[in-house]
């Protein structure tokens, strides 16, 4: 084995393994760091819908629609403008 084809495969074997690692926390083998909710108390729940509705985007119907069928406790508007706070109001 040539010093060229060592130092090649111990660039490809760090350039697999170092994103690995930055990616691992979030994937199911990494164990969680925070404790499930307990269930069956419903008053202390929260529900949080959001949403990305893309400012040229004038269908504020259709979010309107969404809200009055989950009925969220918080509602999240991502990449709204003027237009969209008014339809919302």
């Amino acid at each position: 084995m040539t010093l060229t084809l060592v130092f090649f495969t111990a660039f490809i074997v760090l350039a697999t393994l170092l994103p690995l690692w930055r990616v691992l926390p979030y994937t199911p083998l990494w164990p969680k760091e925070v404790k499930s909710a307990a269930t069956g108390d419903s008053a202390r729940v929260i529900t949080i819908m959001t949403s990305n509705v893309l400012t040229p985007n004038r269908n504020a119907g259709a979010l309107i629609a969404l809200v009055k069928q989950h009925q969220p406790d918080v509602l999240v508007i991502l990449e709204s403008d003027q237009w969209w706070e008014d339809q919302l109001a």
